[in-house]
Parts: structure tokens; C-alpha cells; sequence
């Protein structure tokens, strides 16, 4: 009979072990974390797919527990241990606020092209949750996020698939400036395929008009525009 208790009291033991490793949330207590699904906690930026020397970095920041009817505050601190970027090339809101009757809100990380290392190798930002009197850090490996940012060129994010296969075909970073100069847009990430389209004779105009040539890998020269298939 003994030998069955002692099974019985380590079988509850590793219950209870299990039981204490699961977050509980409960009561009026609001925690926050940072949805990671699909590589949302990181954003890669290079200053050359933007026209401008400043950009603003949206993350989305959830809550887990009762919406609170006000405005709260809530706080990030830099992760020493994974920032390699200065405090000059990035900036927080003064404020960091969670929206009122919402479970969902948006951080706006501030980065800047303020140094001519950027041009030479890319830097990080780390921020994480910390406990204030509103707020907790919420689930475990989601409680930061990153920016990863440089000025080094590099194909865009969106120049893929059908962009690639159907409008603008192959990427090279001189077609990519030339696109630039052409349309004046260097960001086509929350464009519609039509509006892509537009863009994309616009720059094959371009490319005609001014006889625009590229060299493949072999250091052949050809004009640039047999290089992008929209039509």
C-alpha cells in the first residue's frame, strides 16, 4: 500500500510541475506581448528602398485581460545584449500608450539614417516589455521586438512573385535605382498589383526614352528594358 502512495505523490508532483511551468491569467491584471507569427516581432529595413532619411516602424502590441476604459501606459526598455545600433539612429514615442476598449494597439518605432556607418554594415534594436503599475509582460518569447536597419542596398521585400514573374522582372540594384528615378516611389509594399502595373510602364517608358542599358553577369551589355516584361 505504501509503495502505491509514493507513485500516487510523484505523479501529482509532476502534475503540479506542469501545472506551475503555464502562465495563468486571471483577476484584473492586463498583460501585453508581441504577436511573433510569421516574423511580425522583426522588421529588416535598408534606407535605400525609402525617400527619406527618417521612417517610422509599425509593430503590433496585444493585450491579454479586461480592456481597460481609459488610456494606460505601458513601457520598453532597450535590450543592451542585443543592440548593436546607437541611441542617435532610433527613438521611442515620449509616451508609449495601449488605445482605450481595445485588445490590439500599434508601437511605432523611430529609426534614422544619422550615421555613415549604416552605408557599410547594418545595426539592431531591441526593445522588451517590462512590468509598470498597468501592465505585465505577457507570453513568454513574444515580449520583444527588433529592428534590424542598414543603408546598404539589398532587393526589397515585395519585389518577388508576380512583380517579379509578370512586371519587373529580375532584380539588380541598378534596375532598382533606375526604377527610383523613374516613378519616383521607391516603396510598392501597400500598392495594389494595377497600381504596380502603372509604375511598372512608367519605368519601361523610362528605360526607352533614355536608352538605359545593364550588364548581365558575364559584363554583356543590353538594354535594360528586355528586362522587365510588363505590358
Amino acid at each position: 500500500m505504501k509503495k502505491y502512495i509514493l507513485l500516487f505523490a510523484f505523479f501529482a508532483g509532476l502534475i503540479g510541475c506542469e501545472t506551475n511551468e503555464t502562465p495563468i491569467y486571471e483577476g484584473e491584471a492586463r498583460y501585453l506581448y508581441f504577436p511573433n507569427d510569421e516574423g511580425r516581432d522583426s522588421a529588416v529595413i535598408s534606407f535605400t528602398h525609402y525617400l527619406t532619411n527618417e521612417l517610422d516602424v509599425p509593430f503590433e502590441i496585444a493585450l491579454i485581460g479586461k480592456p481597460s476604459h481609459d488610456s494606460l501606459e505601458y513601457k520598453l526598455v532597450v535590450v543592451d545584449s542585443l543592440t548593436t545600433a546607437l541611441p542617435v539612429d532610433y527613438e521611442l514615442p515620449k509616451t508609449l500608450k495601449f488605445a482605450p476598449n481595445q485588445d490590439k494597439d500599434t508601437i511605432y518605432i523611430h529609426i534614422k539614417k544619422a550615421r555613415p556607418e549604416l552605408s557599410e554594415r547594418r545595426f539592431k534594436v531591441t526593445f522588451r516589455i517590462v512590468a509598470n503599475e498597468n501592465f505585465s509582460p505577457g507570453i513568454y518569447n513574444k515580449q520583444d521586438i527588433k529592428v534590424i536597419f542598414s543603408n546598404i542596398k539589398s532587393q526589397p521585400l515585395w519585389w518577388k512573385d508576380d512583380i517579379e514573374l509578370i512586371l519587373l522582372g529580375e532584380y539588380s540594384d541598378q534596375k532598382y535605382d533606375h526604377f527610383v528615378i523613374a516613378t519616383h516611389v521607391s516603396d510598392l509594399s501597400e500598392m495594389s498589383f494595377s497600381e504596380i502595373r502603372i509604375l511598372a510602364l512608367e519605368f519601361k517608358e523610362y528605360l526607352i526614352k533614355n536608352n538605359i542599358m545593364e550588364k548581365d553577369k558575364n559584363g554583356n551589355e543590353f538594354p535594360m528594358v528586355d528586362g522587365v516584361p510588363a505590358y
